[in-house]
């Protein structure tokens, strides 16, 4: 399963890539806004992805 993941992570665009990153901290910033509800787990998933896109990880 995780190997899919990565795989589809891959083929993704570079604009996709952001979209789904800033999708995801934009849904943990709803839940903390809307329901008070802090969840580390998707802003560490967000984090890395963000990073991991900015600095290419993967492209080469």
């Amino acid at each position: 399963m995780i190997h899919s993941i990565i795989d589809w992570w891959a083929d993704l665009s570079r604009p996709a890539k952001y979209g789904f990153c800033l999708s995801v901290l934009a849904l943990n910033a709803a839940l903390l806004l809307f329901a008070g509800t802090l969840w580390i787990f998707g802003w560490a998933v967000g984090g890395v992805l963000l990073v991991c896109t900015f600095l290419k990880v993967g492209e080469e």
